[in-house]
């Protein structure tokens, strides 16, 4: 007496399920690491220095800071104490790289 095979296993085209599965991984790697090149490919936003500026305002208010926007002709601006109040004087004169190194120095002592 023969015994007899699974009716799947007969076939001959049948392959081990590990077989199949591990067919099946190269595959789902191969579609991983196009994804991951094609989303490399995009372009990432830029964040404009502006956007930058408001956002690290935002963060020094939240630090403790008040902050004061004046047209102070390039002779002065930065942080300082006045009353137990921080305060940051930006200097509207300045250009928004000026402005936010100003900024970013308040910030570097606010998180000593």
């Amino acid at each position: 007496m023969t015994a007899q095979l699974p009716r799947d296993a007969q076939s001959p085209d049948a392959q081990p399920r590990d077989a199949q599965s591990r067919d099946a991984q190269p595959r789902d790697a191969q579609q991983r690491r196009d994804r991951l090149r094609h989303s490399l490919e995009e372009p990432l936003p830029v964040e404009s220095n502006l956007t930058v500026l408001r956002r690290k305002l935002n963060e020094l208010k939240r630090c403790g800071y008040r902050i004061r926007s004046e047209w102070l002709g390039g002779e002065t601006g930065g942080s300082c104490e006045i009353a137990g109040v921080r305060w940051l004087f930006l200097d509207l004169s300045r250009s928004i790289d000026e402005q936010l190194e100003q900024v970013e120095d308040a910030l570097r002592e606010c998180r000593r």
